[in-house]
């Protein structure tokens, strides 16, 4: 089932000679996991710091942009992925209801080169 509330947003400063830098957020609001509304999964926000600088010369019908982004900047721990379901467990006669879920990814720095054209 689908959230009833997500929302992205981010604010980029721009100078004239080739800096850039953005903070963007994105918002996951909770959702239902069951039909009958008796579990619902944790909403998050997660923040990331791009900074991206495009090189003053052109190369062929484009520029070089080097950047480097702070993902997670606020290091938040969230469950990216999340579904509830029975689950067996060794040593337990009867299955198990749980949310399950796939871990939000931490605080990482990512860098790299882009060519915009």
């Amino acid at each position: 089932m689908a959230p009833r509330f997500t929302a992205r947003g981010d604010l980029t400063a721009r100078l004239p000679f080739g800096l850039s830098t953005t903070l963007q957020a994105f918002y996951l609001g909770k959702r239902r996991l069951t039909e009958d509304r008796s579990v619902y999964s944790q909403p998050y926000t997660v923040v990331d710091l791009i900074t991206r600088f495009r090189l003053p010369y052109k190369i062929g019908p484009g520029y070089l942009e080097p950047f480097l982004m702070f993902q997670n900047l606020l290091n938040t721990e969230y469950k990216q992925a999340q579904f509830f379901f029975e689950s067996r467990l060794r040593n337990k006669p009867d299955p198990v209801a749980d949310i399950h879920f796939t871990p939000g990814a931490p605080l990482g720095v990512l860098g790299g080169v882009g060519f915009i054209f």
